[in-house]
This record gives C-alpha cells, structure tokens and sequence, in this order.
C-alpha cells in the first residue's frame, strides 16, 4: 500500500478501492470475450461443415439428368379404332388417361432432358370429339418420342368465318411471350397420325408431315402443299412473318405459307410417305374461300402480312386445363362478303 498523507486518507482509500475493482472488472470482461469468440469459432465451423454436408448431399441427391436418346421404341403403323373412340372418348376421360400430363398440357421426360421443347398449337371450334380423339393419341406419342411440349388450343371466338391464319399467329404470340419454345407443330384437329414414326421433334427446315391422308388414298394432291400438320423451328416461323392474316374461310393460307418458304431460301421436307400418313376425321367442309389464290401474291405480301401485323386479334381468355391450354380469341370482322357463319 502506497503512503497517503492522514489528511487525505479517505479520498487515497477510495482511489485505491476503485482501481482494485476497475482491475478485477477487466479480468472478468477479458475472460467473457475470450468464451464468446470460442463458442462462435466453434458453431461457425459446425455451421460452415453443416452447409459443405448439404451441399454434398445435393448434388448426390440430384445428378445431371442425361439427355435423351434420338432413338425411341416404335411399333410402327398403329391399329386406330377411331368410330369406337369417337363414340367413347371425352376429355375428361382422355385427361383421366393421361395423369401425367401436367395442368395446360405440359409434359417432360422423367428420366432425360428432352433434346427440343415443342409448341403445339391446335386451331379448334366446334369439334370436341374431335379435340378428345387428337388429344388421346398425340400425347402418348409425343412421350413416346421423348419430347417435352406444351400443347395449346386456340378458339375462334364466334361463329363467323374462320381465320386460321390469325388464331395460329395469336397462339404463336402468346406462347412464345412466356416461355421459350425451340419449334413449332402446326396441327390440324382433324388429323389423327396413323404411324408413332412421325417425327415429331424439332427439323432442320420446315417440314410437313402430313404427307399422306386417307381421305386423298394417301397421296399429295400437289407438290406444294403443306396444309394439315407442319413443323418447323421458332426462328423459321419468326423469318417467314408467320402465316397471312387475309384469308377467311378455306384455301389460301398453307400455300402461301408454302410460298413464303420457297421466297426464304429454306427447304420443304416431308417424312417417307409409308410413315406420314393420318386419319381425317369426318366433318362439314368449310366453303372455298373465293379470295384463295391470292397467294400468289405472298412473296411481295409477306413482310406486311402476318406476325407484325397489328390489331388483327385480341385475346378473349387464357385458361389452363388438364390437357392443353386454351385460348379464346377474337380475330375480328371478315370481309362484308365473308360474314356468314363458317
């Protein structure tokens, strides 16, 4: 103890109490910090081993999904008993048929990843039997071939003249806004493929597959025609301005389509006429459209007429069901010559 005057005794001793408890309190706060920092060095590195655990246990749990095989299992010409399936086919039996299939018609390989991602789109009215018949063979084939698609149906709303060529450019639009597709399968709901051979998957150029249909003893009425179902990849559809928007009613819009190709530079292909081949499913023609040969016209047309076209439609309603998504779309008014119901 140091020497403190008698005068000053009492204010030395409190000097003295104070300095003794700073120091034991500077003890204490050492020997604290000391304990924190070991307990959050030790539950950091268990956190740090914890995630580097998980992390392994992720990538074990999921592998890189190989991609599909090109080849598939085939049988070939398939036995169709289309007057039986008419009279008992629905889509709701169709869609208890098909569970896996997911809601707005999305399906993928379970087991691969599917080499393209394909748009079907499916001009409709009026025909659900029709509907029900495509839907329950197109999908099974379509997985068959190990393709993961999307399938959309597009309705004209009303029971004016139809316009194919603008519910199929609408659907393209719409689709393609929100997802990214690799082709595009343009397919008529009257046409039931006979062959699980049809290739289906994505083409170097556009193809029509179509080739042969019983209702023409399975024969090309002429060399152009691409009518019934066509394939080809998003970025051709793009380069081609899609189909014209000017033909109502029956006849016009495929071949010039077929002309649009042709003026591109791009190729027509068709599968083997042995392996194209469909059933077309009975129904009242459409009346010839008197306009039709305008597509002669279609290579001086076609930067005007067509995807880039504007206000030609408007989309009535989106909705998502068990085997497609479907859209109602309003293509507004044909010509005064052209407005009875077709």
């Amino acid at each position: 103890m140091s020497y403190c005057p008698r005068a000053w005794f009492l204010t030395c001793s409190l000097i003295q109490l104070v300095t003794i408890l700073f120091v034991i309190g500077l003890f204490q706060y050492s020997y604290e910090r000391e304990r924190r920092f070991d307990h959050v060095a030790e539950t950091g590195l268990d956190a740090q081993m914890q995630g580097l655990q998980s992390t392994v246990l992720s990538t074990e749990a999921s592998p890189v999904v190989p991609a599909c095989p090109s080849a598939f299992a085939s049988q070939g010409a398939l036995q169709l008993n289309l007057a039986a399936e008419e009279s008992n086919w629905t889509l709701d039996s169709v869609g208890a048929d098909n569970p896996n299939v997911s809601l707005g018609g999305r399906w993928r390989p379970p087991h691969c990843r599917s080499q393209h991602k394909l748009l079907v789109i499916i001009t409709y009215r009026d025909r659900e039997r029709h509907l029900a018949l495509l839907m329950g063979h197109l999908h099974p084939l379509l997985q068959q071939q190990l393709i993961e698609y999307t399938m959309f149906v597009v309705e004209q709303q009303g029971s004016l003249t139809f316009n194919k060529g603008r519910l199929y450019n609408a659907a393209f639009r719409e689709a393609t806004a929100v997802e990214h597709f690799d082709c595009v399968v343009f397919h008529d709901v009257d046409l039931i493929p006979e062959d699980d051979r049809i290739p289906y998957s994505c083409p170097a150029s556009p193809t029509h597959l179509s080739v042969g249909v019983d209702r023409f003893n399975y024969g090309m009425p002429y060399a152009k025609l691409v009518g019934g179902v066509l394939i080809m990849r998003c970025e051709h559809f793009i380069q081609l301005n899609g189909y014209p928007v000017k033909y109502w009613g029956w006849g016009g819009e495929d071949d010039d389509v077929a002309e649009r190709i042709e003026h591109v530079g791009l190729e027509i292909t068709r599968p083997p006429a042995e392996i194209g081949r469909y059933k077309m499913l009975s129904h009242e023609r459409r009346p010839w459209n008197p306009d039709s040969l305008q597509w002669k016209d279609a290579k001086q047309q076609m930067a005007k007429d067509g995807l880039n076209s504007t206000g030609y439609y408007q989309v009535t309603s989106i909705k998502k069901v068990p085997l497609f998504t479907h859209l109602l779309v309003d293509v507004g008014l044909p010509p005064a010559k052209n407005t009875t119901a077709k």
